[in-house]
């Protein structure tokens, strides 16, 4: 059992083809969509204490409470692994909720993958599948974050190996969108599979998401924001998810920084420079 802290980077994701198929006999929605993983990051801390059970705590103290995927992934592990977890957990949060970048969804894969390296991995990896699709249908995508084709509830992955891997502006609006009330609002529709890109100038022009139909009338804000990083360079501009966090993609850095000082002389939207990856080691930090 480890005892000196641990501290791990969860990444965010963008969905670089967003499409829903139809809506599910259990609720959910039908999905095909290309995640891929990106270098901005909330931070998670694990530490020894001596208390019988466990600290959760986090900078926005409004997201403290047992409704986090953190808390929810801690409780399932517990469950899973017979183990009572006597640790403090702090989540630093830098990835906007309600942005579509899937933040949440990353903080409950680190869970799970940090408290079974720290109880000298009593889950097995397909365990820890399962957990992770309990808990939302992105998680599963975060237990090992690379370029992916995610299709059912976006819980059926198969990995997309060299991906054409771009620069991205993440441009944040002051305001969030419910997962829930963007699927409501979202007409599915049947379409063919998309091949997977093999170069930056391909996955540019095959970029699309769905939820624009509908959100674009609702939020016409997000249509101006991707008509502005087109306007300043951007190969093409979406959507995340469902919203609200738009990205623009970019040949290299400096195309990229240079779209961001234009926009951040021109507006006062949050901006955050990363790029796509091709994979993450939660790890990494540790050696």
């Amino acid at each position: 059992m480890q005892l000196k802290p641990m501290r791990l980077l969860t990444p965010a994701k963008i969905n670089t083809i967003l499409r829903i198929l139809s809506k599910r006999e259990d609720g959910f929605h039908e999905i095909f969509t290309h995640m891929v993983p990106i270098s901005f990051f909330d931070e998670l801390t694990l530490q020894e204490h001596s208390m019988k059970h466990f600290s959760f705590r986090c900078n926005l103290r409004e997201l403290e409470g047992p409704e986090n995927l953190v808390w929810k992934a801690l409780k399932l592990f517990e469950e899973a692994s017979g183990r009572t977890v006597r640790l403090i957990i702090h989540l630093q949060k830098n990835i906007p909720t309600g942005g579509g970048l899937g933040g949440g969804s990353g903080n409950a894969a680190a869970t799970l993958l940090a408290l079974n390296r720290w109880y000298d991995e009593p889950l097995a990896e397909k365990e820890l599948q399962e957990l992770g699709d309990q808990l939302g249908s992105d998680v599963p995508f975060f237990l090992n974050p690379r370029p992916t084709l995610a299709t059912g509830r976006g819980n059926i992955l198969s990995s997309l190996p060299s991906y054409p891997l771009g620069e991205i502006l993440l441009v944040i609006p002051s305001f969030s969108i419910s997962t829930v009330k963007a699927y409501r609002m979202c007409k599915p529709k049947m379409c063919s599979p998309s091949a997977s890109p093999n170069t930056l100038a391909e996955l540019a022009s095959e970029i699309e998401n769905q939820f624009h139909e509908s959100l674009f009338p609702s939020y016409p804000e997000l249509n101006q924001i991707c008509e502005l990083l087109l306007e300043c360079g951007a190969l093409t501009a979406a959507v995340s998810g469902s919203g609200s966090t738009v990205f623009g993609l970019f040949d290299g850095s400096l195309e990229r920084n240079f779209a961001m000082t234009q926009l951040q002389e021109s507006t006062d939207y949050t901006l955050i420079p990363c790029k796509m990856l091709n994979s993450h080691n939660y790890f990494s930090l540790q050696n």
